[in-house]
């Protein structure tokens, strides 16, 4: 194979941008104590495609609305196929006792197709010292 043909070679499509789409079910304020934790992987678990590490809440949601998040791309130019049945960690710390519903993760590509794992409306009830979600994609 030549330089120009492996320079033109088309790309299969890759990875970058993630989020979380999530909503709180609670009426308290967020505290120095709240903390949101996503880890997205493969489907082996080998390798981290996106992560969120909010220990002390730095983004802000709405209260009892649907919120999305944008997840920190680990992995980008990770492909499709190498994303097939991700696999995601959701953990929550409060400071309060609450209920969240983990919606949906969401991976998007560059040929603007996209991967998604669902909860559906699977509910988190979450003490103060925090509980965990976990799910996959299809």
């Amino acid at each position: 194979m030549q330089f120009y043909e492996l320079i033109t070679a088309p790309r299969p499509p890759y990875l970058y941008r993630a989020e979380l789409y999530a909503q709180p079910e609670f009426e308290y304020p967020k505290t120095d104590r709240t903390g949101l934790y996503v880890s997205v992987k493969t489907s082996d678990e080998k390798a981290l495609l996106a992560t969120l590490v909010d220990g002390y809440g730095n983004f802000t949601w709405g209260e009892f609305s649907p919120n999305t998040i944008p997840l920190v791309v680990e992995a980008p130019g990770a492909t499709r196929t190498e994303c097939d049945g991700f696999k995601v960690n959701v953990w929550l710390s409060l400071g309060v006792v609450s209920l969240w519903r983990i919606l949906r993760v969401t991976l998007f590509f560059s040929d603007g197709t996209t991967l998604l794992a669902e909860t559906g409306s699977a509910e988190i009830p979450v003490e103060i010292h925090g509980d965990t979600c976990s799910f996959a994609s299809p």
